[in-house]
């Protein structure tokens, strides 16, 4: 009986084990408060910065890759 139950326990533990570790990766992606520039969506994920310092973004319905830059008052021409 117990070599019977083995591999459905064994079958189990990895079923657990995959869907544990898909949550820990999915936990690690970081998402930008901005939609995308080309379709809208909101799905845009942080790929990191530009050599000059600017936020890099890819969204993930569209494929588009784009920078974020802030634009703070100083920049901005109706604060003039």
């Amino acid at each position: 009986m117990k070599q019977n139950i083995f591999p459905i326990v064994a079958i189990v533990a990895t079923i657990i084990i995959g869907f544990l570790y898909v949550s820990h990766i999915r936990s690690q992606v970081k998402y930008v408060d901005m939609p995308c520039p080309s379709c809208g969506s909101s799905k845009v994920l942080d790929f990191g910065l530009t050599d000059e310092g600017d936020q890099r973004a890819h969204c993930f319905d569209c494929k588009q890759e784009f920078t974020i830059s802030e634009v703070t008052i100083y920049d901005d021409p109706i604060c003039r």
